[in-house]
């Protein structure tokens, strides 16, 4: 018979045989008696009748290094008997609530199908069926070099839970939507690189579509998140703790909106039919004052916030300048946002009407907001709002297609030989979903606060265009500590510019996820 050693592989592995058996063959475990550690641990806890108690105490006495390790536990110990939990930061519960709240927000039902279940199951799949159908469809057009001949914006995407309810996109845009797919007019021949540029925007078209009503969706449930924290002064001190400045800085801005709601009012009691007030100041100083912390409702200023807001929604009526449009809708949307009602139907009907505008190129020249001449804060505006008119009901495809267009025109203005900062922070404020945010970040830190005074505007833009956060974010909080001591400017539209750029903590959009990230 093998012997064991040379079955395990020969006399030089006999050991390790030896071992191998043992380990197979080895006793079930038995308890052992406690340590001389575990005793005096014992002992300092109080666990030992009297007998062991003095037992062990003798033993520690008799042998130093045991009294010494014993006297170390005990001293742990002591510690941990005095140990005692350190104060929450400065925005934690801030932090807890905008977490539970995005937390429910995103939970999903957890109630048992109803008897309709079966229905609702088959509509999503008949949806699911005509958005991939109409994408392939707008994939076989685009390969034959036509256009699609679907508007994604009007299909009957599943509804998602919002406030205020919105009636569903109109079905009328799919001429528009095609005329701005044919070969442009005869004034574009010469922009053979804005329509390269629109193209590289547009290589799908179709499921940007789709994203992009989801995504304004979200964007709207996020932001009524984050304005409802504006409305609580405590809220207030504990996001801008919490992102790095000082509380302090809302008396600044509280002070710099009772200057702007001062002037706001000096332009509205001096407007007359003869001479109206001026569109463009009226919409910054409302969006001004709801950044503070005012509403239609509630805050300091709420009645003014109601003139301002007529005032707006009546000069929209009239049809004005594209341009001037996109200005008003900015400040309407931010009211919009909370309020519901007759706002959101505006911003629905007039982000409509732009972006129909914005993609009729068969004129005989550029729409308006394609032109070199219309300032920048109307485009950084217009990217603001074609975002989130989605979500009001706004035809989903038409919006992304004119906001792509917008956004073509500002990589042409960049392209030139001398750079400024003011397109790069219009981009980043309007369009930073759209963009290569970090390589705009690396052009635009050749830049600072100083240099772009005394453009409070371009200032404003640089400021909201730092969110999401990244780098530079602490020089940029240095930068505001500077800001934060200039005095008031003296018209409406530069002193509403500053006290937007002073609350960028807790008025910009994405504030709140900041918060919840950290």
């Amino acid at each position: 018979m093998m012997s064991e050693s040379a079955h395990f592989g020969g006399g030089g592995n006999g050991g390790n045989a030896e071992r191998a058996l043992a380990f197979t063959r080895r006793e079930p475990h038995r308890e052992t008696t406690p340590s001389a550690d575990q005793q005096s641990l014992d002992w300092l806890l109080g666990q030992l009748d009297d007998g062991t108690a003095a037992r062990v105490g003798a033993a520690n006495g008799a042998d130093p290094e045991l009294a010494r390790r014993t006297h170390e536990a005990d001293a742990f110990l002591s510690r941990i008997r005095r140990l005692e939990a350190p104060p929450a930061k400065d925005g934690f519960w801030l932090r807890v609530n905008c977490a539970v709240r995005r937390r429910l927000a995103l939970r999903p039902p957890t109630a048992m199908p109803g008897p309709g279940w079966w229905r609702q199951a088959w509509r999503v799949a008949c949806v699911a069926a005509v958005v991939l159908g109409a994408t392939q469809l707008e994939e076989a057009w685009r390969r034959r070099g036509s256009a699609p001949s679907v508007e994604l914006g009007s299909l009957p995407l599943p509804p998602i839970a919002a406030t205020p309810r919105v009636a569903p996109p109109p079905t009328d845009d799919v001429e528009a939507f095609v005329e701005s797919m044919l070969p442009p007019p005869a004034w574009a021949r010469g922009d053979e690189a804005f329509f390269a540029r629109v193209d590289a925007l547009s290589a799908d078209e179709g499921a940007d579509a789709v994203l992009a009503w989801l995504g304004a969706r979200n964007a709207l449930d996020s932001l009524r998140l984050e304005f409802r924290q504006r409305f609580s002064r405590q809220d207030r001190q504990s996001m801008l703790v919490a992102t790095g400045a000082q509380p302090a800085r809302d008396d600044r801005v509280q002070w710099l909106a009772a200057e702007v709601a001062r002037k706001l009012g000096a332009e509205l009691n001096s407007a007359s039919q003869m001479s109206p007030a001026d569109p463009y100041a009226v919409a910054l100083g409302l969006r001004g004052l709801l950044a503070a912390g005012s509403s239609l409702a509630v805050g300091e200023h709420r009645l003014l916030v109601r003139a301002a807001t007529d005032v707006l929604v009546a000069r929209l009526a009239d049809d004005p300048p594209e341009d001037v449009v996109a200005s008003l809708l900015a400040a309407i949307t931010d009211v919009a946002v909370v309020s519901g009602g007759r706002e959101s139907d505006s911003v629905r009907r007039q982000a409509e009407r732009l972006a129909r505008a914005t993609c009729d190129l068969g004129g005989v020249r550029r729409p308006t907001l394609l032109q070199r001449q219309t300032r920048l804060s109307s485009l950084a505006d217009a990217g603001y709002v074609l975002r989130l008119a989605p979500a009001f009901g706004a035809p989903t495809a038409l919006c992304a297609r004119a906001r792509r267009l917008v956004l073509a025109h500002l990589q042409e203005r960049l392209d030139v030989s001398v750079e400024r900062p003011d397109v790069i922070a219009a981009m980043l404020c309007g369009f930073g979903d759209l963009v290569d945010v970090v390589a705009l970040d690396v052009r635009l830190l050749l830049w600072n606060v100083r240099q772009l005074l005394p453009d409070y505007v371009v200032l404003l833009h640089y400021a909201w265009g730092q969110y999401p956060v990244r780098r530079g974010w602490a020089n940029f909080q240095d930068d505001l500590r500077y800001l934060s001591t200039l005095p008031t400017p003296a018209s409406l539209v530069d002193a509403s510019a500053l006290l937007m750029t002073l609350a960028t903590n807790f008025a910009a959009p994405g504030s709140m996820d900041l918060i919840a990230r950290r």
